[in-house]
């Protein structure tokens, strides 16, 4: 338990895992109504070859969208889905782990109010330092949209996500991040504080971490929610 607990706290570690991740805003807009994003994330990593890897990592956003405003109705449906390929060397013990590649956007949004709607790519890397207790880390990435689409604003955001997680024993562990975005086009910073606490436990054979912690919003833009809750549940399939 304690070694997958600390597999689990390395988003590049050699694991299979899906976790399916829930948002849960409240306060945006003038009625204080609430936002839900459910994310379903599947990891997958994979060998290339004297010990060089690939970590696949896409997020598919479900999304409920309250009423914030009068008129505003409220929407369901997909956000835009993200594909994150994370190239990487052969791994050793109590080194930096170091990943690096492309992050796609993929237009698959339902709405214009749940996603931009229009192709991405950019830039992405992680990188990651572990002890037999501490996991520390950064991922970061940049996305520019690309291609003709009337009446469709440009994208082009930064998003930085430090992030600290102390492992005990049992399968338990404590985490927090922020996983701050710059808007370069709006100029508006989003930066919410999530601490998170996790309990692997077995579902018959298959072991699975649940997670739950709240979250606050330190920046926000205008209109937008001011705290929330993540919880969920991460599939794990060990190699």
């Amino acid at each position: 338990m304690d070694e997958l607990s600390r597999q689990v706290a390395n988003p590049i570690a050699h694991l299979i895992s899906v976790p399916l991740q829930n948002n849960m805003d409240f306060g945006a807009g003038q009625k204080n109504s609430m936002q839900d994003t459910l994310n379903i994330q599947p990891v997958i990593p994979l060998e290339l070859g004297n010990g060089w890897g690939v970590v696949t990592r896409v997020i598919l956003p479900v999304m409920y969208h309250g009423s914030a405003y009068t008129g505003d109705e409220y929407r369901s449906g997909l956000g835009d889905t993200s594909l994150s390929l994370f190239f990487h060397g052969p791994l050793e013990q109590g080194k930096p782990m170091i990943g690096l590649g492309p992050i796609i956007r993929v237009p698959t949004a339902t709405d214009d109010q749940l996603g931009n709607r229009r192709w991405g790519a950019g830039p992405t890397m992680i990188m990651v330092q572990q002890s037999p207790r501490w996991t520390l880390g950064l991922l970061a990435s940049h996305v520019w949209s690309f291609g003709d689409s009337p009446g469709r604003p440009d994208f082009n955001a930064t998003s930085v996500q430090p992030f600290v997680a102390h492992t005990f024993s049992g399968g338990f562990s404590l985490s927090a991040t922020t996983e701050t975005v710059y808007d370069w086009t709006t100029r508006q910073w989003t930066v919410p504080l999530n601490l998170q606490a996790a309990q692997i436990v077995k579902l018959g054979p298959l072991p699975v971490s649940l997670f739950f912690g709240p979250r606050v919003y330190l920046q926000r833009p205008k209109g937008g929610p001011d705290w929330g809750l993540r919880f969920g549940v991460q599939f794990l399939f060990p190699t």
